[in-house]
C-alpha cells in the first residue's frame, strides 16, 4: 500500500472497512503517480480528496479524477479538467433496469438494434461514459445520468439540460472498460 498523510488516515478511521480500504489505496496511489510526475515526495503532493467528493489540486498542479472497482484502481491526471471511470467488464447488473431509468429514447433506440448478448456491453460502455462525464462536470450520479446522452459513436457525451457538449473516449484494456470525459481532446 502507498503511503498517506495523517489526516486521511484519520478521514478512513471513521469509515467502514471497505470504504476505508478503497479510500486509502485510491489517495495513496494518486499521491504515489502524482509524486512521480512532478518528482516530490508522495506526502507533499498537494492533495485534497474528501470522501463523496472530487478530489482537488492546488491549481499548478492540474486535475484529478480517479474510479475504483473491485479489482483496480484508475487514476486520471490532465492540466485541464478530467473526469474518469473504470468498470469489469464482467460486471453482473440488470441492463433493462439501466437502460428504462437512465438512458433516453435514441440511446433505447440504438440498444434495441443490437443483439441480446452484445446489450450488457453496450449498456456498461455508456454507463462509464456518462459517469466520467459527470466526474468532469462535478455532478450528481443521480440527477445526472439520465441527462446526459452518449452520442457519434462513443466520443461525445452531451447534457440535455445545461446544453453542453464533452469530448470522451473508452478504453478496454484485460478484464475493464475505462471512460475519459474531458472538454476537448
Amino acid at each position: 500500500m502507498k503511503n498517506i498523510n495523517q489526516k486521511e488516515k484519520l478521514i478512513a478511521k471513521d469509515l467502514s472497512p471497505q470504504k476505508a480500504e478503497e479510500f486509502i489505496l485510491t489517495r495513496g496511489y494518486a499521491r504515489h503517480l502524482l509524486g512521480d510526475l512532478f518528482d516530490v515526495p508522495p506526502l507533499e503532493v498537494p492533495l485534497r480528496a474528501l470522501p463523496g467528493s472530487p478530489p482537488l489540486l492546488e491549481k499548478e498542479w492540474g486535475n484529478l479524477s480517479f474510479s475504483h472497482c473491485e479489482d483496480a484502481i484508475l487514476v486520471g491526471w490532465c492540466k485541464e479538467k478530467i473526469g474518469v471511470d473504470i468498470e469489469r467488464s464482467d460486471r453482473s447488473f440488470k441492463s433493462e433496469k439501466i437502460i428504462s431509468r437512465f438512458y433516453n429514447d435514441q440511446e433505447k433506440e440504438d440498444l434495441k438494434k443490437l443483439s441480446p448478448y452484445l446489450i450488457g456491453s453496450q449498456v456498461l460502455k455508456l454507463w462509464v461514459l456518462k459517469e466520467a462525464a459527470i466526474k468532469l462536470k462535478n455532478g450528481n450520479l443521480a440527477i445526472d445520468l439520465s441527462q446526459w446522452i452518449i452520442k457519434n459513436s462513443l466520443t461525445k457525451a452531451y447534457h440535455e439540460k445545461l446544453k453542453i457538449e464533452i469530448d470522451t473516449r473508452l478504453f478496454n484494456h484485460k478484464s475493464w472498460v475505462m471512460g475519459i470525459a474531458l472538454n476537448d481532446i
